[in-house]
């Protein structure tokens, strides 16, 4: 893994990927000769296999893949729009997240808690929406 670069991976029958291509090669010839700018690497699909392992790849899910290297040997996932803008401001933001997603590890403790949560306020709420109901219905 290079520190400071960003990986593409997409297939050639992916319509998304397509569209994407363009988009990647404006961006190319705008970072040429730009400070800091991140090294891009395209990524074919039957290609993964062979690079997933050498570059510590994280597993795909769908096609286009965009990813950037945040440190520490992980990699950050991009989920913004995929306009010139959009991609080429992200992928100059180094070791920030813009438009991004990078996974929170959260204790076991807090992921319960939320759970919770969300249990108690979703039956709070039914019990609510069944009691309207109910003195409605004997109102009327």
């Amino acid at each position: 893994m290079v520190n400071n670069e960003v990986v593409i991976i997409h297939a050639d029958w992916c319509g998304h990927c397509q569209v994407l291509k363009p988009v990647v090669k404006q961006i190319q010839d705008a970072l040429k000769g730009v400070a800091n700018a991140p090294k891009i690497t395209l990524i074919e699909a039957a290609e993964l296999p062979s690079k997933k392992d050498k570059m510590s790849l994280p597993d795909v899910d769908g096609y286009p893949t965009i990813l950037r290297t945040s440190g520490g040997g992980k990699y950050e996932s991009y989920d913004g729009q995929r306009d010139f803008n959009s991609l080429k401001d992200w992928m100059l933001k180094a070791n920030t997240i813009s438009g991004g997603k990078k996974a929170k590890k959260r204790s076991k403790k807090t992921k319960k808690r939320v759970v919770k949560r969300g249990k108690k306020t979703k039956s709070n709420n039914h019990k609510r929406n069944t009691k309207k109901r109910s003195l409605f219905g004997f109102l009327f």
